[in-house]
């Protein structure tokens, strides 16, 4: 007497979900064998074999089933304007690359003025513009640095000469490690532009700092605050 083989087929689902980041696009899911809903501000996500696609700002729905995920988030834009590069080698000064660093500073007319004191660590770095700025016309610039154990200021200010003097003081922030993006107003017409570091060690151990890239913009505006 034969025995009696009973089969039961119960079947398996699998589940999951992708997540856009805040910021930069969400990719939109591939084709799946049933798709998920879309999440708020695109983004939407779901699993499937196709490619990646990208999307708005926003968090993912949760995806469909599938076998491959999809979704992929695109990535989000810097804290800099766009425009030129102004120090593409640091190890070249003028007048090779048009980078000079002002060693001896002493202009005999405008406001900025070189702080030798003992404690003080100011550096002047002149930057022929791209374009010139103009009076009364919004330009923009740029400057990445890093800094540990520096307290300080970060400043740009304008001239019309290879360290020529500071006629104005057009932007200026405490030291971080960060990227530096303003939007200036000048009162007159600048060809050139100063980067000033004024960097200051309370005294707590070692410290250091150095200078990413500085770009001149022009009418390319910084991005707006988050």
């Amino acid at each position: 007497m034969g025995s009696l083989v009973i089969a039961a087929l119960l079947p398996v689902v699998a589940c999951s979900s992708s997540e856009s980041p805040a910021q930069g696009g969400g990719g939109g899911g591939g084709k799946a064998a049933n798709a998920g809903a879309a999440g708020g501000g695109g983004g939407a996500s779901g699993l499937g074999n196709a490619d990646a696609g990208t999307g708005g700002e926003g968090k993912a729905g949760a995806g469909g089933l599938g076998t491959t995920s999809g979704g992929a988030s695109g990535a989000g834009g810097a804290n800099t304007c766009t425009g030129t590069q102004l120090n593409r080698r640091l190890d070249l000064e003028c007048p090779d690359n048009g980078r000079c660093v002002c060693r001896t500073y002493a202009p005999n007319e405008g406001e900025l003025m070189l702080d030798t004191s003992f404690d003080a660590n100011m550096s002047i770095i002149s930057f022929p513009l791209p374009e010139p700025m103009k009076a009364g016309e919004l330009y923009s610039l740029s400057a990445t640095m890093t800094s540990r154990g520096y307290t300080g200021a970060i400043e740009f200010w304008g001239t019309n000469s290879v360290c020529g003097p500071g006629l104005q003081k057009l932007y200026g922030e405490p030291v971080e490690s960060r990227t530096y993006c303003a939007d200036v107003t000048p009162t007159q017409g600048f060809t050139h532009v100063l980067l000033v570091k004024r960097l200051l060690n309370p005294g707590h151990g070692t410290a250091a700092a150095s200078e990413g890239p500085v770009f001149a913009c022009g009418s390319n505006h910084c991005p707006a605050a988050p």
